[in-house]
């Protein structure tokens, strides 16, 4: 087997998540100042396991959490979150209960996760009430054919987001995740200055695939191309 096998699938319930946690969790330790792709690593490269699952879950209600299964194995994780140009709906209050350490960090993170997002899209003049994703995590099992497994994974959510007209945002730490999603059909939007001096980071766009012109190009829904 090899990654080019690997399959992604929707994560659907809450067992699927503490995996994805953990590999995330090893996927920062890996990598230069704990920056993996999307716009939340910034905000937990300190964060416990529990606050990344909190952030899995809001994810799994308000976006999506998609997985990478090669021969019944984790090998990436890539979590989203749907925004309709507006802010993002508060996560569902819990039953009252004694709140631990964990928890409170959990949902510090949260928190920052989205207030980070609504000041891209009002840095980035994100037009109101457009459905879009913003890419908070992608990992990649270390080591493991990780640039095969993350197009996998872009490429999955990126047909998900033909299919209904929505443009994707994420955010890159480093100048070859830039110039590699450059490659991928994603338009380079300039310098994001970051949320609580995180570090400097570039945001891409990549805008809906409409249809094959009858001379085979593609064109596009979203605006900006």
């Amino acid at each position: 087997m090899t990654p080019q096998d690997a399959a992604v699938v929707p994560a659907v319930e809450l067992a699927d998540l503490e995996p994805a946690a953990v590999m995330l969790d090893r996927a920062r330790i890996a990598v230069p100042d704990r920056q993996l792709l999307g716009s939340g690593t910034t905000l937990t490269a300190s964060a416990d396991l529990a606050a990344i699952v909190t952030v899995l879950a809001y994810a799994l209600k308000a976006g999506s959490v998609d997985l990478a299964i090669e021969g019944g194995q984790l090998v990436g994780v890539a979590c989203w979150l749907e925004h309709l140009g507006q802010r993002l709906p508060p996560p569902k209050r819990r039953p009252p209960a004694p709140r631990q350490p964990s928890d409170q960090q959990g949902e510090g993170v949260l928190a920052g996760v989205r207030v980070r997002l609504e000041l891209f899209d009002g840095g980035f003049a994100v037009p109101y009430r457009c459905t879009h994703h913003h890419l908070v995590y992608l990992a990649t099992r270390p080591g493991y054919g990780a640039q095969v497994v993350t197009q996998g994974l872009l490429d999955y959510r990126g047909r998900a987001a033909d299919e209904h007209g929505h443009q994707l945002y994420v955010e890159v730490h480093d100048p070859v995740d830039r110039r590699r999603l450059g490659h991928c059909g994603y338009d380079d939007l300039g310098i994001s200055r970051g949320y609580q001096r995180a570090p400097r980071s570039w945001a891409m766009r990549r805008d809906a695939i409409a249809a094959h012109d009858t001379a085979g190009g593609l064109t596009s829904t979203g605006g900006g191309r």
